[in-house]
């Protein structure tokens, strides 16, 4: 997570890489994302998503699934 303590003002930016061959579950307990409309997707390993896009249905969780060879950015401005 970039500017997770908010010293670079408000935005925060989190990065997940999945570089392996197999599906991984990462654990975001301490960022407190669970039931928060708070991050929003803005690219994945498909696209880069300007605006809010139909079937675009994976959100930040505290238990995160990122498929293998696989990427997403969120970003948050709370």
């Amino acid at each position: 997570m970039y500017n997770a303590d908010h010293s670079q003002g408000a935005i925060r930016l989190l990065f997940v890489v999945n570089p392996t061959l197999a599906d991984a579950t990462v654990t975001l307990e301490d960022l407190a994302v669970e039931g928060t409309s708070a991050w929003r997707l803005v690219a994945d390993t498909e696209r880069f998503i300007d605006e809010p896009v139909h079937g675009m249905t994976q959100t930040l969780t505290s238990e995160l699934f990122i498929p293998a060879l696989s990427c997403a950015l969120w970003t948050s401005e709370v």
